[in-house]
């Protein structure tokens, strides 16, 4: 026998006589995907995505203009069905200053104007016509230059990326591929971090 051989065969050994008992246990026939029941599940359905960014209100506020902006319809999942805001609270930490100070500043100023004209409720307890009369900038013609009003600018920012995110989740793709009946796109979408 060959000392490599002879190397090989004590490297097998070892891991050999561990096979029964994983198999035992069960552990060896479970995928990472797989519960202890050996139901297979999703990572995003055993966890629920933390908010990192913003601050609870700032973050209830956001919740409230996503799904505003981007509910469901017809088949297709609304932004909060695809937990936008969880993913936008992602993006927005990851982005540059700027970006998160109009963030910021804008989710203040829906819960500042929500304050002051519906006896003291914050942006996220209102109904949906009472809001819709704080977005009311949104209701404004598109120009090429955008907004001059800092609040009008991050609302047309929240916007688009609220609409750009709920239609490249995985979800919104499996809804389009079953009204067409074939695949869309080229399967590109994000997924959230749980």
């Amino acid at each position: 026998m060959h000392r490599r051989s002879l190397l090989k065969s004590l490297a097998v050994v070892p891991a050999a006589a561990t096979l029964p008992q994983l198999h035992a246990t069960g552990a060896a026939a479970r995928t990472p995907k797989e519960s202890l029941s050996g139901a297979a599940i999703a990572p995003e359905q055993a966890a629920q995505p933390i908010a990192r960014f913003f601050t609870g209100d700032e973050f209830a506020a956001l919740k409230k203009l996503c799904g505003i902006v981007m509910p469901p319809y017809a088949a297709y999942p609304g932004a909060l069905d695809v937990a936008v805001p969880e993913f936008l609270d992602f993006l927005v930490s990851q982005s540059p200053s700027d970006r998160q100070d109009l963030y910021r500043e804008g989710l203040a100023e829906l819960d500042f104007r929500a304050r002051e004209g519906h006896q003291g409720r914050v942006f996220a307890d209102l109904h949906d016509d009472d809001a819709d009369a704080i977005l009311a900038p949104l209701h404004e013609p598109w120009t090429y230059n955008g907004p001059k009003q800092k609040f009008a600018q991050f609302l047309f920012q929240a916007k688009r990326d609220v609409i750009e995110a709920t239609q490249n989740s995985s979800e919104w793709q499996a809804a389009e591929a079953r009204r067409t009946g074939h695949k869309e796109g080229f399967e590109i979408y994000w997924r959230t971090i749980g």
